[in-house]
């Protein structure tokens, strides 16, 4: 395995004794630039074949204006996973986690794009309900709320003649109507009902 010797030749040394660390030197570039990358002497010169991120727990500085990608196990503001995530830096300087996700019956996952999206399912009571999005260190909160969507889950004749409609919602929570889907009225049983919400991830 050669060693690479750094600030190697000197102006002063002569070629006879520099030729087989310069060797070696050149070697180990070789070497070096062959991880993740195609070969240099080829088509597919200066392009990566893989790429490998070493874990940044500081957080790298970038220039402003610059996206940059590194991995860490994220801290708050962030939504703390207690897991490795890839986080994406925008060009404004905001940091998205990009991997990170709750997989639960209430879960939730953020896009590159600062998308958010939650979803889960209320046993619902019959009439007007508000539903609070959980709340914790390992939970995102919406920055901004673009919407919420109910489907009634059934299997049963009464369960099959259930509706939930949207009456309003906010960052934090909504409020729906659990009614009877052929008749006006509310609803006469509890139901489940699942949903999702969209908007958007900012810290």
């Amino acid at each position: 395995m050669p060693v690479y010797t750094k600030n190697f030749p000197l102006g002063a040394t002569k070629i006879i004794k520099s030729d087989k660390l310069m060797r070696e030197n050149f070697q180990t570039v070789d070497l070096d630039f062959n991880v993740s990358h195609m070969d240099f002497n080829t088509d597919n010169a200066g392009k990566h074949g893989t790429l490998f991120l070493a874990k940044n727990d500081t957080g790298p500085v970038f220039n402003a204006g610059e996206i940059g990608l590194y991995y860490d196990t994220p801290a708050l503001p962030l939504p703390e996973t207690g897991r490795n995530e890839l986080i994406l830096v925008q060009s404004d300087g905001k940091k998205v986690p990009i991997t990170a996700r709750g997989n639960a019956t209430n879960g939730w996952a953020i896009l590159s794009n600062r998308m958010m999206i939650k979803w889960g399912t209320i046993n619902a009571n019959p009439g007007s309900n508000t539903l609070t999005f959980p709340v914790a260190n390992s939970v995102p909160v919406f920055d901004t709320i673009y919407g919420v969507f109910l489907s009634v889950i059934g299997q049963l004749p009464a369960e099959r003649d259930l509706y939930a409609t949207i009456e309003t919602y906010s960052t934090v929570n909504f409020k729906y109507y659990l009614s009877k889907r052929t008749t006006v009225g509310a609803a006469s049983n509890v139901g489940i009902v699942y949903y999702q919400a969209f908007g958007t991830f900012n810290v």
